[in-house]
């Protein structure tokens, strides 16, 4: 019930905003450059997944971020040692 509640409260507020911005005299500017921004974030993306290549790394918000490899041959090295157990159980 709490969860229905919050999705119902989105759409309205989404509703909302839709509302408003088509209310603005430079809504259709606006879009354009919405729409650009975003072709812009599906080509970034996509180079990102392109170039990674064995790293642990992440595409967030625009932004990519690129952990430390100590962390990945920390990860690495665990599940090398945990692995025989994991077919005892």
């Amino acid at each position: 019930m709490f969860s229905a509640y919050l999705v119902d409260m989105y759409f309205e507020k989404e509703q909302d905003l839709i509302h408003v911005f088509l209310d603005l005299p430079s809504a259709l500017t606006m879009l354009k450059k919405m729409e650009h921004t975003l072709d812009l974030e599906k080509h970034n993306r996509k180079n990102f997944y392109d170039d990674i290549d064995g790293m642990i790394a992440e595409f967030s918000n625009s932004n990519i971020v690129i952990h430390s490899p100590i962390i990945k041959e920390h990860t690495d090295n665990t599940c090398n040692i945990t692995q025989p157990f994991l077919s005892m159980i």
